[in-house]
């Protein structure tokens, strides 16, 4: 049931190796320059030096053109969702992370194969990966999205502003509360998604 799953697994995990203790809040700059451990670039298999022949023009490989995103509708899907809630409560849109979304989608997938919630984001696999992350782990993908989202409304604000983990995805999505004694607030989102059925949504 997405209910219990949503329960177990509250918002803002920077540094929780699980759901169970998720840490709410970290400045992640310094970290990801520090931490980033995204795979190094693939290596090309180089012809012998010995083989200096060059193709005819009309059989040389050409650039592969751009693949299209699957995802973007999703990512526009979500970004406008996320600040549906927000006009609620009259606060100005999220502007769409779209520098963020290649990271949020790493992170999805990698959650997916390892099986743990906020993994990819705790152990900094990417960057730039934001300051604060809510995740839908195995909801079967976007089309499950807004009934996720709505979960994460539904906790509700903290009754004194302070962050506190039964309201922790709510308070990312306002992106405006008090933790350890420091104001956070944040302005943009960038959604993430995996073939596994997994979605992020990271917050700077």
């Amino acid at each position: 049931m997405h209910g219990s799953k949503i329960a177990r697994c509250f918002a803002l995990s920077a540094i929780a190796a699980s759901c169970a203790e998720p840490s709410p809040f970290i400045d992640a700059a310094s970290r990801d320059a520090a931490l980033d451990t995204s795979s190094p670039r693939d290596v090309a298999l180089d012809a012998p030096a010995s083989d200096t022949r060059v193709p005819p023009a009309d059989v040389q490989q050409q650039p592969d053109a751009p693949s299209a995103d699957p995802y973007a509708a999703a990512r526009v899907a979500c970004v406008a969702e996320i600040n549906r809630y927000r006009a609620m409560l009259s606060l100005p849109p999220y502007e769409r992370w779209t520098d963020g979304e290649a990271c949020a989608d790493r992170q999805a997938a990698f959650d997916a194969m390892t099986n743990v919630a906020h993994n990819g984001f705790s152990m900094s696999i990417c960057s730039p990966r934001g300051n604060a992350q809510n995740e839908c782990p195995r909801y079967g993908g976007p089309e499950a999205l807004n009934g996720c989202l709505a979960q994460m409304w539904a906790e509700g604000p903290s009754p004194d502003g302070m962050w506190s983990i039964p309201h922790g995805h709510y308070l990312n999505m306002v992106g405006d509360y008090i933790y350890m004694g420091n104001r956070v607030r944040l302005s943009r989102v960038a959604c993430g998604f995996s073939a596994g059925g997994w979605m992020v949504q990271n917050f700077q």
